[in-house]
């Protein structure tokens, strides 16, 4: 799979300072991926470009061309692309002395199915977090994306409204994915005290039909938030 932000862009600047390093990634990932950062402000889709760039480090990229391919397949791909088993096997298995070169091989030598694999498991969570709460519980990681997810909000007491969507996606039955929680507490602030009530949302027996997958469940409920509030889950 070909990466579309180019190698020599990132070359040609002779690897500026950090925040200009992210203000050019930042612009590239705006204009190639209109759909995600642009629905946020300009101040926050740092903030997601800072935690991408975390997550490329994290998995022990260095040079501004991995970084830049390792945030480019976040958005390309899924931002959690890194967790389909055979990409993280990948990963974990490339070389020390050589570990940039061969990471921007695994975009040729993966198998497709393997690329399309991740895409079906796709997970928005990993952009509103840094490389520390990668490996939190998923409550506490909840937690420390509603500060980004909900930025004109800050009023909320975060800590009280990640556990509240976390307990109702256990009793919704779709906590088996990540973004659930997030999801239900984005859903539960933008739509106020009536958001669950199906009388006066008609669509949401719909998309809570027995029938759906978690999956299904959440993507349709993004959907809906997307299509009503123009925001990103």
């Amino acid at each position: 799979m070909p990466l579309k932000i180019r190698q020599e862009q990132f070359e040609a600047l002779k690897k500026p300072p950090e925040d200009q390093f992210v203000c050019n990634i930042q612009q590239a990932l705006v204009e190639k991926y209109p759909h995600c950062l642009p629905r946020f402000p300009d101040a926050i889709q740092k903030r997601i470009v800072r935690n991408m760039l975390d997550r490329a480090r994290y998995r022990g990229l260095a040079s501004q061309a991995a970084l830049a391919a390792f945030a480019e397949l976040m958005m390309a791909i899924a931002p959690n692309f890194d967790e389909q088993p055979d990409i993280n096997q990948a990963i974990s298995a490339l070389p020390d002395e050589d570990r940039e070169a061969e990471f921007h091989r695994l975009a040729e030598t993966l198998p497709a199915q393997v690329w399309k694999a991740a895409e079906s498991t796709i997970e928005t969570l990993p952009l509103y977090l840094s490389s520390g709460q990668i490996n939190l519980p998923l409550l506490e990681k909840t937690q420390a994306a509603l500060p980004l997810l909900l930025w004109d909000r800050q009023d909320l007491e975060m800590q009280a409204l990640a556990q509240s969507s976390y307990d109702q996606a256990n009793a919704l039955g779709i906590i088996e994915n990540n973004d659930a929680p997030i999801t239900c507490a984005v859903w539960q602030t933008l739509y106020g005290k009536d958001y669950n009530n199906q009388t006066v949302h008609a669509w949401l027996k719909d998309i809570f039909d027995h029938q759906r997958s978690p999956k299904m469940i959440i993507a349709m409920l993004k959907f809906r938030i997307m299509l009503d509030h123009k925001r990103w889950v």
